[in-house]
């Protein structure tokens, strides 16, 4: 929680990890927030900019199992 007397000066960004034309990765922000403004619009628009965002998708539809199991 941020103190009261410090809100005015709060500051918080949302980057999002995105693959580059040329290859490798780069992050770029989709939201930020200043201490003056409400939290649910942040989070809304940080939501609204990763739902526009294009996604990569498995072609394969494999589920990567999250355990490992040694034989």
């Amino acid at each position: 929680m941020v103190p009261p007397e410090e809100l005015e000066r709060s500051i918080a960004r949302v980057d999002a990890g995105i693959r580059k034309w040329g290859g490798g990765c780069k992050r770029v922000p989709i939201a930020s927030w200043r201490g003056t403004q409400p939290l649910p619009e942040f989070y809304q628009a940080a939501r609204l900019a990763w739902n526009r965002l294009p996604k990569e998708h498995d072609d394969d539809g494999k589920l990567v199992p999250d355990e490992i199991h040694f034989e």
